[in-house]
């Protein structure tokens, strides 16, 4: 399958947001794009060939996993193994919040519950709250939440959490800024996160973690002259977000803790096809840079920080999403 018919309408990620009726699927054998885009096919194939496909994505998928798995190891600077050096020059280190990380955020991650979802679930404030028209989305037919806008969204109960949440979008702001990008935080470039848990190695054992996987550069404007193309839907209507290829190999920015210390690390991937993650086949959609926050764990649900209004405080542009 070719780029171009995989990213009609969207494929940068399996967790599609502003296009509720896209034909996204959870990904599966009846896939294209090596195997991991989630964009349903039209059409059988026999029996040999479904076979194939199927043992090629699994093992993508296996691949994907496992380098996610050192990532988040080489990140909290667990257990170190072989490759970690490559890995680390992989990792642009970002500052972190002054805040210490919210246990409600931790507890995502704790072992008594039923799943990651249902902690989310449990952890949000029960009030419903609208969903923000952020730069004239609704006007070119956008929503950019991951499910129907008019449903609403909710807060984490615990207000340090959402600001802890806003600080992290607010510090991946200024590390994105640049005179050719001087509004990071819009809706075109960086406005989601996916929370997700899982287990590292440090010291022997075996530690669970909570993290927050980050995709910038959602809907650069297209550009011809520099290979971008595609028409990404609705949502990259008007897109004031320039392609950079540069920027796009470094679109996914990882946040992740230990959940017994609170120990966090903020970096930036580096997923340029010469250099380690690349090479190992850690995004999804090589083309795009998209990783997977399946592959880092199990997905809790995910996080929209809508930046633009200016009478909001920034723990109030934070949104929740349980899965």
């Amino acid at each position: 399958a070719t780029l171009a018919a995989a990213a009609a309408p969207l494929a940068s990620q399996p967790r599609v947001f502003g296009y509720r009726r896209a034909r996204v699927v959870r990904p599966s054998w009846r896939i294209i794009a090596r195997g991991a885009l989630g964009i349903e096919v039209i059409g059988e194939d026999d029996g040999e060939d479904l076979s194939t496909e199927f043992a090629n994505i699994r093992e993508g998928e296996s691949r994907r996993r496992s380098c996610a798995a050192d990532v988040v190891r080489v990140a909290l600077h667990g257990q170190r193994t072989d490759g970690d050096d490559a890995i680390e020059r992989c990792l642009k280190r970002l500052p972190l919040p002054d805040l210490q990380v919210p246990k409600s955020l931790l507890n995502l991650a704790s072992p008594g519950s039923s799943s990651p979802s249902h902690a989310l679930r449990s952890s949000l404030h029960p009030r419903k709250r609208r969903v923000p028209d952020v730069e004239d989305a609704l006007v070119c037919g956008c929503e950019l939440t991951p499910g129907p806008r008019r449903d609403g969204a909710r807060r984490m109960r615990c207000r340090r959490a959402n600001e802890y949440l806003a600080e992290l979008f607010l510090l991946a702001g200024l590390h994105l800024e640049g005179p050719t990008r001087p509004n990071p935080l819009s809706r075109f470039d960086l406005f989601h996160a996916h929370l997700w848990t899982g287990e590292t190695s440090c010291e022997g054992r075996v530690v669970p973690v909570v993290g927050l996987l980050m995709h910038a550069m959602e809907y650069p404007r297209t550009d011809p002259s520099a290979g971008f193309e595609l028409d990404l839907g609705r949502c990259h209507s008007r897109s004031s977000c320039a392609y950079d290829p540069a920027a796009m190999a470094s679109r996914n920015l990882l946040w992740c803790a230990t959940a017994d210390e609170g120990w966090a690390e903020f970096c930036a991937l580096d997923t340029s096809e010469g250099k380690a993650l690349g090479k190992r086949g850690l995004c999804v959609v090589p083309e795009l840079h998209t990783t997977f926050e399946g592959d880092f764990g199990e997905v809790a649900g995910d996080v929209l920080y809508l930046h633009a209004p200016l009478d909001r405080r920034a723990r109030e542009k934070v949104f929740a999403f349980p899965r």
